[in-house]
């Protein structure tokens, strides 16, 4: 057992059940070198109880009296009850959960004073208990048995009888291993999902055992869907709480009932649809390997179960990363729509602002459009004396000043022009002064006015011979 311990541990799996093949007694009196010893320090023999004065005793504390009588298990778990001891340690020390599961054949619908069968069953699970004890097992599974030709509804009030008897006596000897009641897959033995599933709510310490093979054939091939084994695995929690003990394997079977066990890929019970549940419900789940590959099929549970959960770990990070990159758009959407509404929010006050601002400046410019205007109307309306009225007098002799000048550069030509800078003056100022002849001069000249200027007729009969025998810087000097 200790190998096997240890094998499992390498295999990566984390739960054994030993099976108790057989529960032979041998029954012998206590000699002199055993007389203050416990049973427990017995060695070579794997004793179970002590009678003392026609009473069974089950401490294995108990120090051992002259006259006493023990009862010695041959099973092949272990040799001694050390050896159990130490199979704890070595199970504990490796995270390797023990069960036992009690011989097969069993008769828990019977009355045990009156059916020795029923008798023998009740003292194989009261000696799978005192095991389970000593290695710390976490539960005794059991089958109960055939009908027999006992009514379903008879059959049922006795093995609630029975196992009430068997709880009690196990918390009395403070056994704290369960007893757990597995399904059946034949229609003539006791263990449908509802007589279970009743003794277990009956009886304290009684849990149900979901041999999912057993169910499938005796329901005629029900579990074919996560959804069928979820719908089997919530009916289990209702009574065990959060957790569930369950068997597994192929199986053959025919009109309800099993044929026999199967490996796991030769049936028509795949355990694929058993990892979906069991994920989903977030199970804490003790699950057996009952095929007849039995190693194999564990390793091959336990790999179907990792790959599923790789998948929906994969999916989950896609799913993760694909909302994690909406939320990021959303956000991004949000601060966008913050800052739009942000600017359009400044927009707006700065309008509010410069139309404040051009109504406390509209006052001031209004005056000073008013004052501009009034000094345009007094530029234009000179009053009498004043320095425009002088202005215009000037410009009067200018324009006389001018024509005459015209006058003698009409005579003298572009040579005349060309050669004198002096007529050029006069022709640019020839060419500013307005031309409005028949304007008035209202303001007579200070200055000479044309009419004492020279005759036209005195320069127009020397005007070819001047212009031919006189250089022009002459004519200039002379009107000079």
């Amino acid at each position: 057992m200790k190998d096997g311990i240890v094998d499992v541990h390498m295999l990566g799996l984390s739960a054994l059940e030993m099976q108790l093949v057989r529960t032979n007694i041998q029954e012998r009196y206590v000699n002199d070198e055993e007389i203050g010893l416990t049973a427990r320090e017995i060695e070579g023999e794997l004793i179970v109880e002590i009678i003392r004065d026609d009473v069974w005793i089950s401490d294995l504390d108990t120090v051992l009296e002259e006259d006493d009588q023990v009862h010695t298990l041959t099973s092949g778990i272990a040799k001694d009850n050390m050896e159990l001891q130490k199979l704890s340690h070595v199970a504990k020390d490796l995270d390797v959960q023990l069960s036992i599961h009690t011989p097969y054949y069993m008769d828990l619908i019977g009355d045990p004073g009156d059916n020795p069968v029923t008798e023998k069953s009740l003292n194989a699970i009261r000696w799978s208990g005192v095991l389970a004890k000593e290695m710390k097992a976490i539960a005794v599974v059991t089958h109960v048995g055939l009908y027999n030709g006992v009514a379903k509804k008879l059959a049922l009030q006795q093995v609630i009888q029975n196992l009430t008897y068997l709880s009690k006596w196990y918390r009395d000897n403070k056994i704290e291993a369960f007893i757990g009641l597995e399904l059946s897959g034949k229609q003539e033995v006791f263990g449908s999902m509802n007589e279970v599933l009743k003794v277990c709510k009956a009886v304290k310490g009684v849990i149900p055992v979901l041999n999912f093979a057993h169910i499938h054939a005796r329901e005629g091939g029900s579990l074919n869907k996560p959804e069928d084994f979820t719908a089997v695995i919530e009916k289990c929690l209702k009574v065990t709480g959060n957790w569930v003990y369950g068997h597994f394997s192929g199986v053959e079977h025919e009109n309800g009932n099993e044929k026999r066990y199967t490996p796991i890929k030769k049936g028509d019970l795949r355990f694929e649809p058993l990892a979906e549940s069991i994920l989903d419900l977030g199970l804490n789940l003790t699950l057996i390997s009952g095929s007849p590959l039995l190693e194999h099929d564990a390793m091959y549970m336990k790999v179907i179960l990792e790959r599923v959960l790789t998948r929906r770990e994969a999916k989950a990070a896609r799913q993760k990363a694909a909302q994690a990159q909406k939320d990021a758009k959303a956000e991004q959407e949000k601060k966008e729509k913050a800052k739009s509404k942000s600017e359009a929010k400044t927009t707006a006050s700065k309008s509010t602002s410069i139309k404040k601002g051009g109504d406390e400046k509209a006052e001031p410019a209004i005056k000073k459009a008013s004052n501009m205007k009034a000094n345009a109307s007094a530029k234009k309306t000179p009053k009498k004396g004043s320095k425009k009225t002088d202005n215009n007098a000037d410009n009067a002799a200018g324009k006389t000043v001018a024509k005459a000048g015209a006058k003698v550069v009409s005579k003298t030509g572009d040579k005349t022009s060309k050669n004198s800078d002096k007529t050029n003056v006069k022709k640019d100022s020839l060419e500013k002064a307005p031309a409005k002849k028949d304007a008035p001069n209202k303001t007579p000249a200070k200055k000479a006015t044309p009419d004492k200027a020279p005759s036209t007729k005195k320069p127009s009969k020397t005007g070819n011979k001047t212009s031919k025998t006189k250089k022009s810087g002459e004519v200039s000097k002379k009107k000079k």
